[in-house]
């Protein structure tokens, strides 16, 4: 099993518009301003730029702006053409912005799409309780967001939202603990809620959860220095937390967790960078999930 560290810098990039966080979730990004529908709008995005243009009757929707709360904005493939998209749920809408590609730089086409009839009053929870994953294994990424006892399930059908409930145990960790993957390997993204020696299993079937318990060691980094990522590349989502110069993984057996410690081989492999400069990557294109931290002038 390969255990790649990397250490490099190359400088600050600035994404003074749209910029991705990969701390928690690589999916999560944060946005500065935004605009109202009817209008066109063109920004910066790093060195390129994209653009965007209303898709739906404004009339239709009056009064709703382009990007809901920026703690709810999401990145995922919802239209499965293997791109990612944004996706900034307000209220009964998503607001989805689908990327098109052009070499030259990125645009993305402004579609607003409807949830549909929902089965609940309230369509959201929290949002570190709302998260992005193919939990029905049709290549589209849908939006899932729990409250308690049960999963406000948003399932794309590559050009809408249908809307269903998921029952699942009400036992969770905190949402800063709470992660997707695929963690059995079948090919449904999972929920999985890690609190010390337990880590608390939702496991898709494609039409609903199955809560379940898996147990591991309890000794863990924090929860900003830990990912979920198949670090092994046997087709099953592990949890990987950095305890200073040890990488404390929990490998999925499919049913449970293997818990073993991976130390770092450099020898300032203590020395970690912020959570918001701390990246999962394949650095060196072998395959393998690696992690890579900016830390001063050292990555």
């Amino acid at each position: 099993m390969k255990k790649a560290w990397c250490w490099l810098v190359t400088g600050v990039l600035l994404l003074p518009t749209l910029t991705a966080y990969a701390g928690n979730n690589p999916r999560f990004i944060t946005l500065d301003g935004q605009y109202q529908l009817g209008t066109d709008y063109n920004t910066d995005f790093g060195n390129n730029s994209f653009s965007t243009a209303v898709c739906e009757n404004p009339t239709q929707v009056q009064g709703i702006q382009a990007w809901g709360g920026t703690s709810y904005i999401r990145l995922g493939d919802f239209n499965g053409n293997g791109r990612l998209d944004i996706a900034s749920p307000h209220g009964p809408w998503v607001l989805i912005k689908l990327s098109e590609f052009d070499p030259f730089s990125f645009s993305f086409s402004n579609c607003l799409q409807h949830l549909g009839p929902s089965p609940v009053a309230n369509t959201w929870g929290g949002a570190q309780w709302t998260w992005v994953g193919d939990f029905n294994g049709d290549n589209k990424d849908d939006i899932a967001s729990a409250v308690g006892g049960s999963i406000r399930m948003h399932l794309s059908n590559g050009s809408g939202f249908s809307s269903q409930l998921w029952g699942v145990a009400n036992d969770w960790a905190v949402g800063a603990w709470t992660r997707v993957g695929d963690f059995n390997g079948d090919g449904l993204d999972d929920i999985a809620s890690a609190n010390g020696a337990t880590v608390y299993m939702k496991i898709s079937t494609g039409s609903g959860f199955i809560s379940d318990q898996w147990s591991v060691d309890p000794t863990w980094g924090s929860a900003g220095y830990t990912w979920v990522a198949d670090f092994n590349r046997d087709g099953r989502s592990d949890f990987a937390s950095a305890d200073a110069g040890i990488i404390r993984m929990k490998l999925s057996q499919g049913t449970h967790f293997d818990s073993v410690d991976w130390p770092i081989a450099n020898p300032s492999g203590g020395m970690w960078g912020g959570p918001q400069y701390t990246w999962l990557m394949d650095y060196d294109s072998d395959g393998y999930k690696d992690i890579v931290t900016a830390f001063n002038s050292f990555t």
